[in-house]
């Protein structure tokens, strides 16, 4: 028996998920379905309703703050569900009007036409790896933060270090031993301080969780492998590993490169010819731990 496939578009929210339905052939129809609920019980009765001899589901749906949850479920229903990048969807240069409705039905008439490319769903065990190395990349970032909002309310009140290294022993001594005269300027300065030792205390954590579940990590040989190469620290081999996945799933260094957003821009155009600095279009936080170690695409890729 034949089977007659389905495209199902869902432009996917927080709370509602819009869903529009493309039918195959060349004449096949494309029609609104409504709006659901984003919760997967929704899901299970729009399968419920749509699911029946003879007819394959092929689901489409744009990555986002949602995550992954939805395309891994479909999965584990024996669905075909792919996800693609926002920015990879063609857009028509005239398009002035944006709706949920017209999103969905572009993506169920895109992916019956083929015009969608999928991205590499990480499997669970490495985003939850993945999120913890983010987690505490957050809280380095907090821990800036904070020391520089200590620095600016001591510069504002007459205060400044004329060591060459803050931070330090000698540092963190010279601000205990600051003399401010308000209780109030007092109270500030023990309120940032406490927030600054409360950060490196979340991170202390952070890497010692990390360092504890790395070892069984399925990708623990790669970040073995980074290791080996000059600047790269567990740590750092961990990021890019997380963030990188398989490096199998790669299938050139081109490609690599520009998920990592580090190919040269250009714009070409008759006899003129200009190329521009990276692009900055694929993952930045390994790019950002790459561009630490390299001032060049690492191993000389290009």
């Amino acid at each position: 028996m034949r089977k007659k496939h389905i495209y199902v578009g869902m432009d996917v929210h927080k709370e509602t998920t819009v869903i529009s339905l493309a039918h195959a052939g060349r004449n096949g129809k494309v029609e609104h379905y409504g709006t659901l609920s984003s919760s997967l019980h929704s899901m299970r009765k729009f399968l419920e309703r749509n699911r029946k001899p003879g007819v394959k589901l092929h689901f489409v749906y744009e990555a986002g703050p949602t995550g992954f949850a939805l395309q891994r479920r479909l999965q584990a229903w024996n669905e075909d569900c792919i996800v693609v990048s926002p920015v990879h969807v063609p857009k028509k240069a005239g398009e002035k009007v944006k709706t949920d409705r017209r999103d969905a039905e572009q993506l169920a008439r895109m992916h019956r036409s083929g015009e969608l490319d999928p991205i590499r769903i990480p499997d669970a065990a490495d985003e939850a790896i993945r999120d913890l190395c983010r987690s505490r990349y957050d809280a380095k970032q907090d821990q800036r933060r904070n020391r520089q909002r200590l620095k600016s309310f001591l510069l504002r009140n007459g205060y400044s270090y004329s060591g060459k290294t803050s931070w330090n022993q000698r540092h963190r001594r010279w601000i205990r031993e600051l003399g401010l005269q308000h209780p109030a300027q007092r109270t500030t300065l023990e309120e940032y301080v406490t927030s600054i030792d409360q950060c490196g205390e979340r991170i202390s954590r952070i890497e010692l969780q990390l360092q504890l579940l790395l070892v069984d990590w399925r990708m623990y040989p790669l970040v073995q492998a980074l290791m080996a190469l000059k600047g790269f620290a567990w740590l750092t081999a961990a990021v890019i590993a997380s963030e990188l996945g398989d490096l199998r799933g790669y299938d050139s260094p081109r490609r690599l490169m520009s998920y990592l957003g580090l190919t040269t821009s250009e714009h070409t155009t008759g006899e003129s010819v200009r190329k521009g600095s990276i692009t900055k279009s694929g993952n930045s936080h390994a790019r950002f731990f790459i561009g630490k170690r390299y001032k060049i695409c690492p191993l000389g890729w290009s």
